[in-house]
């Protein structure tokens, strides 16, 4: 079979058109799940009284994933979501490297981690979660 050359530019016009789309479809899923999110910004874990929880404690138990720092003594709450966690932190973290230039990629991971973790950052951290547990 041979291929004429009007018909090879059609097939990577098609290919151009359908390669745009996706990437236009994708870029608008993006922003509207990015939109959706922001709603959320602003939610934060809230003690729940004891009486409350005396009520119905299954209720407010957590069954799959701990919620950190409440649930972190419980064992069986810290395994099943710690890929999931360590997935999450590589991928901010890789975006956040991706700015920097001169060092090879485990050196700015870890300029980023030593970074995150320097006890100012920290304080301000820490203070920052307690408000939301209040």
């Amino acid at each position: 079979m041979k291929i004429h050359p009007t018909e090879t530019s059609r097939a990577e016009n098609a290919y151009e058109d359908v390669l745009q789309h996706l990437t236009s479809t994708i870029s608008e899923n993006i922003a509207e799940d990015a939109q959706k999110t922001k709603i959320f910004s602003s939610a934060c874990i809230c003690t729940v009284p004891k009486y409350l929880r005396k009520l119905k404690e299954s209720a407010y138990t957590p069954r799959l994933f701990a919620i950190n720092p409440l649930h972190r003594n419980e064992e069986h709450l810290q395994k099943p979501m710690k890929h999931v966690k360590m997935s999450y932190t590589d991928d901010l973290v890789s975006q956040l490297t991706m700015v920097m230039k001169g060092l090879e990629l485990v050196e700015k991971k870890k300029a980023v981690l030593q970074e995150c973790v320097a006890p100012a950052e920290m304080k301000k951290l820490l203070d920052d979660a307690k408000k939301c547990y209040a």
